[in-house]
């Protein structure tokens, strides 16, 4: 009796012993690039075909929820990840993630099932995946030598980088030899946490075939690169600043005396238009004078003025107005009608002739 009680006391300790290392530092940890690909194995494989194969995903610390992935072999096109176009299963029943992302950190999770609706076959075989991501301080494409460029490399894992990882990596930046940087004059670095590497730095003293400046971020867990990532960035050449500058001025220049000859145009318009208005005020006050000139001529000899005959219509046409003319103005207005003799043909033609249509008023 005895005895069996110490083998079932072993049973539970080794169970237990099973439980933390699924749950603890025992599951393997897989590490990528943002952008890069990674292969998550799956180490329980029951059908060659991979028809039994089940993959689930929980997120983590990130947020909770899982979600499956994969079923008895097939991706899941209506998965709350949307991430099924990027998924693959291997024919060796692994899973492949192309373009990896933030979002695809958290705990995968490999299981078996014969056929859909059964039990579980077997144990299930858990892989964390880890991102390796870099953010720069800008978006600029190019700088000019001097300028400072900020950039950021994180670790993204399941825990938020707390125990799972914490005793195991190292995040340092390397120049293209992948030599590690250190600070200098004009560089500093600054480690946040084990998952978390600063780089401000302004790049000097380039040579003139170095137009484009690199940054790599480098992650090594136990001694060995698990995954690394690049920033590159062009310097302008000191030519190129002298050339953009010289372009500048000249733009400027030509932009000044484009508008100064706009301004002398106008100008000129304007003198012109003065002068032309002048000039045909002139011609107008010409006119009036001949106009008036010519008023005061006497008539044509052949129409002398004997043969004229005038008569004052005044009282009969402003008989009734002649009252309120006389307080509104002082001036005394008459009206006349001259009139020419008939000719002996116009008499012997007409009785009588109409001059009724010929007046003139006179102001005086």
């Amino acid at each position: 009796m005895a005895t069996n009680r110490c083998v079932l006391m072993v049973l539970l300790i080794c169970s237990d012993c099973a439980y933390t290392g699924v749950k603890g530092d025992a599951i393997p940890t897989f590490f990528t690039s943002a952008g890069g690909q990674v292969t998550l194995p799956c180490t329980n494989v029951l059908s060659e075909d991979c028809s039994s194969t089940t993959w689930i995903y929980n997120n983590g610390g990130y947020s909770s929820g899982t979600t499956e992935e994969v079923g008895h072999g097939l991706v899941k096109p209506n998965s709350p990840t949307n991430r099924s176009k990027r998924l693959r299963v291997a024919s060796n029943c692994s899973l492949n993630i192309a373009n990896a992302t933030a979002e695809d950190v958290g705990l995968y999770t490999c299981q078996q099932f014969l056929i859909e609706g059964a039990q579980q076959e077997g144990d299930d075989a858990p892989v964390y995946l880890a991102v390796l991501q870099m953010s720069a301080s800008s978006e600029v494409t190019e700088i000019e030598p001097g300028s400072e460029v900020t950039l950021q490399c994180l670790l993204l894992t399941h825990d938020k980088c707390k125990r799972t990882v914490e005793n195991k990596l190292k995040i340092s930046w390397v120049d293209k030899e992948n030599r590690e940087l250190h600070r200098t004059s004009n560089r500093h670095i600054q480690t946040s946490s084990v998952c978390n590497i600063t780089i401000a730095e302004k790049p000097v003293d380039l040579k003139p075939s170095e137009r484009w400046r690199s940054w790599t971020c480098r992650l090594t867990a136990d001694g060995q690169v698990k995954a690394s990532t690049t920033y590159s960035i062009q310097v302008k050449a000191s030519t190129e600043i002298l050339e953009d500058r010289t372009v500048f001025i000249i733009v400027g220049v030509l932009v000044a005396c484009l508008l100064s000859t706009i301004l002398v145009i106008v100008v000129i318009c304007k003198k012109r238009a003065n002068s032309e208005r002048r000039a045909q005020n002139n011609v107008n006050e010409i006119r009036l004078c001949d106009m008036a000139s010519e008023s005061n001529q006497p008539f044509a000899n052949d129409q002398s003025t004997d043969d004229l005959l005038y008569a004052s219509i005044d009282d009969h046409l402003n008989q009734e107005q002649s009252t309120n003319h006389a307080r509104k103005s002082p001036v005394d207005t008459q009206m006349y009608s001259y009139l020419m003799p008939p000719s002996s043909d116009e008499t012997e033609n007409r009785g009588s002739v109409d001059h009724g249509g010929l007046y003139a008023t006179v102001q005086k």
